[in-house]
């Protein structure tokens, strides 16, 4: 069921709707970044301050440990350590037994969140539309207990709000008390309540207006009790509850110690994702500039398409000047009249028209948006095996078949060779990260978008192509600003 209702039109939607946003600048800090890079960017950490809880889940008790700091909070629980950095927008995991660590975008938990319950919402209606009773499973509480944002569409739940005489805060939905908040007498920072609310918008099941409300919070919680229900559509509740343990201040030190080894994946296991580890190297390679001989310049570009052009290899040409114009924004408008080895692309495409495969090429670009199925028989049909780039038409093919929700594996195969054949260019790994944000998976998603917006000469005039995903992030931070 869930599924079914994964279709990529909301993903769409967000897409374009966000196009209007003005976007902020890329990363400070890239997948890539050594330990002693992402400390220097942060800067003075500030004064910390911990608070230790007994976490116990269902009867099921383990420690868990929150430092808060102006700009980021740490969790430490028997199993995970993670730096929610919110200066930087990254969320760090880091791996103590293998002294290292993986730094993700923020980004990626939020867009996941608010894109799965568009997905909730979409189910919701349908089923509603079909009068099934499963309709009811999928409550607009606890999905939006469970994913931190509320149902789009849908009206916000009716909570009510209790005090106790002991001053415990009490949260009641559909006549269960979902939430309880017991003050301890020790007073929390002010400066730090916020991310005291932020750690539990991101760890915490609560639903947002809860969240909300709890920003009020003077002391630190000596008691946290709150009911879920895990994917918000099984039958049966859970109950967890933090006491409270000790509280006092931290180490005045970033959290991720500066030997730590980056791994982009350290934690992430999925033989799915075989793929992507295989092409880290290269992708860290590119980011520092030094895979091959670094990125291919204008004038190489330009040497090469004069030869093409002199040996009547007009795809070729086609197809080193479509690769310019993606990696450099470079469209080839003027040339020295004087200079016969410069060919300007208006050239280039009258001697392509003349030319079966080249035609061939642009035609299929050109029917992309009218008829995906015909364009993509056409790539298909276009033998290149003479050609140096041929890795470009494919990632035309991957794109074509992905547009059709068609031969997806196959699609991403080639597009993971289009990286390994031009790793400097950003489109590829905008594609690559369109394909992971269809599927849901928004993690490996930013990545790729992130890998892309790391690598040398990516702002090049005319070329900016993952322009959008900084808008798309822009409109989550103004959408959702409690998570940032």
């Amino acid at each position: 069921m869930r599924n079914l209702f994964r279709a990529s039109l909301a993903v769409i939607a967000v897409l374009t709707a966000v196009s209007t946003v003005e976007g902020h600048a890329a990363p400070l800090i890239g997948p890539q970044a050594s330990a002693a890079e992402i400390r220097a960017a942060h800067g003075d950490p500030g004064p910390a301050y911990r608070i230790a809880y007994e976490k116990t889940i269902d009867g099921v008790s383990s420690p868990m440990e929150v430092t808060l700091a102006p700009g980021y909070v740490a969790i430490k629980s028997e199993d995970q350590q993670t730096v929610l950095d919110f200066k930087l927008r990254r969320a760090i995991d880091i791996v103590p037994e293998k002294r290292s660590f993986a730094n993700w975008s923020l980004f990626w938990h939020v867009s996941f969140r608010v894109h799965e319950a568009m997905n909730r919402t979409h189910m919701r209606k349908t089923l509603r539309a079909m009068n099934s009773d499963l309709a009811r499973q999928i409550d607009p509480y606890y999905v939006g207990a469970e994913l931190g944002v509320p149902l789009p569409d849908e009206p916000n739940p009716a909570i009510e709000k209790t005090r106790g005489p002991d001053g415990t805060l009490g949260f009641v939905y559909d006549g269960v008390e979902v939430v309880s908040v017991t003050p301890s007498t020790v007073r929390l920072p002010g400066s730090l309540r916020q991310r005291f609310v932020q750690y539990m918008r991101y760890r915490l099941q609560v639903h947002p207006d809860i969240a909300d409300a709890l920003a009020e919070l003077e002391f630190v919680p000596q008691t946290i009790s709150y009911v879920y229900m895990p994917n918000s559509a099984l039958p049966e509740s859970r109950h967890v509850t933090l006491e409270l343990k000790s509280t006092g201040d931290a180490k005045a030190d970033y959290p991720l110690p500066a030997d730590y080894k980056p791994e982009p994946l350290t934690l992430t296991h999925s033989d799915e994702l075989t793929p992507v580890r295989d092409l880290l190297p290269v992708m860290l390679q590119a980011t520092a500039g030094t895979y091959g001989s670094g990125p291919r310049t204008t004038a190489s570009y330009k040497s090469a398409i004069d030869a093409a052009m002199r040996e009547k290899k007009i795809l070729q040409a086609l197809t080193l000047a479509l690769e310019l114009s993606l990696q450099r924004g470079d469209q080839l408008e003027t040339c020295d009249p004087a200079d016969s080895s410069c060919h300007t692309f208006p050239e280039i495409i009258e001697a392509a028209r003349k030319d079966e495969r080249a035609t061939a090429l642009m035609t299929s670009l050109q029917l992309d948006a009218t008829d995906p199925a015909a364009a993509t028989a056409m790539r298909e049909g276009i033998d290149r095996k003479d050609i140096s780039n041929a890795y470009l038409i494919d990632a035309f093919l991957a794109n074509g078949l992905i547009a059709q929700d068609k031969r997806k594996e196959e699609a991403l195969r080639l597009l993971q060779g289009a990286i390994r054949g031009n790793p400097y260019a950003s489109n590829f790994y905008k594609d690559i990260g369109d394909y992971y944000f269809r599927s849901f998976d928004h993690n490996i998603a930013w990545l790729f978008y992130d890998f892309g917006r790391s690598l040398p000469e990516r702002n090049q005039a005319g070329n900016n192509v993952l322009a959008g995903v900084d808008r798309m992030e822009a409109s989550l931070a103004l959408s959702f600003p409690g998570f940032f």
